[in-house]
């Protein structure tokens, strides 16, 4: 915890740098296989930066995902495609070998 604290102005951008490059990578390979798809975490007035992605899967390109109620919305996004997608070892191996040639 020490070294956190002694080194946190160079941990924490880093990690939300890390964490913005995993969001915009994670949404660019999923539309290039033509499935829109969009990542919450981006950082915010209050908290700048965000090493934390959640992955979801809207139904419309348009729509607003502000709220908890709009991403757990089986009528606003793929709630079970989400969860199958999580859950799935082949798609988190292909999403890691896709992320790992650009972090």
């Amino acid at each position: 915890m020490t070294y956190l604290v002694e080194h946190e102005e160079e941990i924490y951008p880093r990690l939300a740098e890390l964490g913005a490059k995993t969001r915009q990578t994670m949404e660019t390979a999923f539309a290039q296989q033509g499935i829109l798809a969009r990542c919450t975490s981006y950082g915010s007035d209050v908290i700048p930066g965000s090493s934390l992605v959640m992955l979801h899967f809207p139904y419309q390109y348009d729509c607003q995902l502000d709220t908890p109620d709009d991403l757990f919305d089986p009528a606003v996004c793929g709630v079970t495609l989400r969860e199958q997608a999580l859950n799935l070892g082949e798609a988190c191996g292909w999403a890691a070998r896709c992320l790992k040639a650009y972090l």
